[in-house]
């Protein structure tokens, strides 16, 4: 009496099928940690941030090339003065979200993009005038 086949042919196309997916779409540490970043433009609100001040308010990400390591360690290196800062980071919200402890400070950010060429973090950023107003700020990093 022989077995029928089928079954097991199935199984191992879903197999092989999920397998080839998986290494086509490489996973969000690897992305993250295949190389060092860099701020390519700063948004508040959907405008460009130009202002010196508010620019030196997004702190260790304005001038600084970030490289995230496997470990989950940090390192941010100042391109102005070469001045070297250490941190933390790790994905949250399912990898959807990101945070980092860098300068004594934790930035909770959410990821809208993260591909090889780009990563686009977003976080609310509250501001104190006359009255206390909080803005949507977006850092668009790009490879270095």
């Amino acid at each position: 009496m022989s077995a029928n086949p089928l079954p097991w042919l199935i199984l191992l196309s879903v197999l092989f099928a999920c397998q080839r997916e998986k290494s086509e779409f490489p996973d969000r540490r690897a992305l993250i940690t295949a190389r060092a970043w860099r701020l390519d433009q700063a948004l508040v609100n959907g405008l460009p941030v130009t202002d010196p001040q508010l620019l030196n308010a997004i702190g260790s990400f304005s001038q600084s090339r970030l490289r995230f390591n496997n470990d989950g360690t940090l390192t941010a290196t100042n391109t102005t003065t070469g001045s070297v800062s250490t941190g933390t980071w790790e994905f949250s919200n399912g990898q959807e979200g990101l945070t980092v402890n860098i300068d004594n400070q934790t930035y909770q950010f959410a990821i809208l993009i993260l591909t090889a060429d780009q990563l686009t973090l977003t976080t609310p950023y509250t501001i104190t005038t006359p009255f206390q107003t909080t803005l949507e700020a977006e850092l668009r990093l790009v490879p270095v």
